[in-house]
This record gives structure tokens, C-alpha cells and sequence, in this order.
């Protein structure tokens, strides 16, 4: 009894701790996401000031491995129930490090938000990630 008790325990544990490695994979808002092989870091940032937005995409590379940067940054308004591009901008080149920021004015009386889709090279290696920013009403 108390060896069929450690095994159920045991099986427990395993199924729980494969749960939380699956989940972290699948669903990166809970804090967990895969490491990253060609960066270090990616962000996607919004601020406003008026009747502006400022949108800010950034990616940092792996000095010493990374051979190239690149960024396409979108500023996406909520409107009818779903998110809409109203403008982007792109930039790229080689640095390990590269930062994309644009100011927009915008109408007032909608939600907005930046998506940045960055990516980092390893010579033709490219590895890509997607950041959103939170939103922000005006």
C-alpha cells in the first residue's frame, strides 16, 4: 500500500511539472516562453501624448553571435471588434541591437497598440518573434 501510494504520488508530479513546460510553450503570457537561440531580448512598446502615439519596437541580439537585426513594427488601432493595422515601418541591418520608435497622430475615442515582429540573424539563420504591446485608449 504505502509503495502503490509513492508511485501515484510520483506519476502526480510528473504529469504536473510536463503540464507547466507544455503550457509555457503554448501560452507565453504566463511568464514562460522557450529560450531564445539568435537574442537575448524583444519588446513592443506604446506611449501617447495628446493626440499621438509613439510606437517602439526592439530587439537585442547575442554579441558575438548575431550578425543581423530587423524589425517590423505595426501601430494597430481596435475598431469593430478586432485589430487593425493603421500604419507600419520597417528597419533592419547589421547590428546586434536594433530599436524602432515612430510617433502617429491618431484619433481619439479607440484603443491602440504596437506589434512588433523582430527578428535576429545568425548568418541565414533567422529566428523571429512576435511582441505586443499593451493597449492604450485615447
Amino acid at each position: 500500500m504505502r509503495n502503490l501510494r509513492k508511485l501515484i504520488i510520483s506519476v502526480c508530479l510528473i504529469v504536473l511539472l510536463s503540464a507547466s513546460t507544455v503550457f509555457g510553450a503554448v501560452i507565453p503570457e504566463l511568464g514562460m516562453e522557450p529560450m531564445a537561440d539568435n537574442y537575448s531580448t524583444a519588446e513592443a512598446g506604446i506611449s501617447f501624448s495628446g493626440s499621438s502615439v509613439t510606437a517602439t519596437g526592439k530587439i537585442i541580439g547575442r554579441s558575438g553571435k548575431t550578425t543581423k537585426t530587423s524589425i517590423h513594427l505595426y501601430l494597430q488601432q481596435y475598431k469593430n471588434g478586432s485589430w487593425v493595422n493603421i500604419d507600419d515601418w520597417t528597419s533592419s541591418g547589421e547590428t546586434v541591437t536594433r530599436v524602432l520608435s515612430k510617433t502617429k497622430t491618431v484619433t481619439k475615442g479607440y484603443k491602440y497598440r504596437t506589434k512588433a515582429v523582430c527578428a535576429a540573424y545568425v548568418d541565414s539563420d533567422k529566428e523571429t518573434v512576435t511582441k505586443y504591446s499593451k493597449s492604450v485608449s485615447l
